[in-house]
């Protein structure tokens, strides 16, 4: 690996876990890790919750009006 990319490699390390040129402590990344993790799993629970409320393809037309309208089975009461 060239001297440059390893120095920025270096430089993003010391970056993400120091603070004011202080070493953050074993404790202190292991906090941020699961506070990381448990945005993240929040994140993804809410996508799932919201495409759960979409339709998919059977629900897109009831079965009612898909009877009555695709398979022409009315009757005069529901015709309306």
């Amino acid at each position: 690996m060239p001297l440059a990319i390893k120095n920025r490699l270096k430089n993003i390390k010391k970056n993400l876990t120091s603070l004011d040129n202080q070493p953050l402590g074993k404790a202190a990344l292991v906090v941020i890790i699961l506070l990381d993790l448990f945005i993240l799993s929040s994140i993804f629970d809410g996508l799932s919750k919201h495409t759960a409320q979409l339709t998919h393809p059977n629900e897109y037309v009831p079965g009612i009006c898909r009877d009555i309208v695709v398979e022409e089975r009315w009757s005069k009461a529901d015709r309306l």
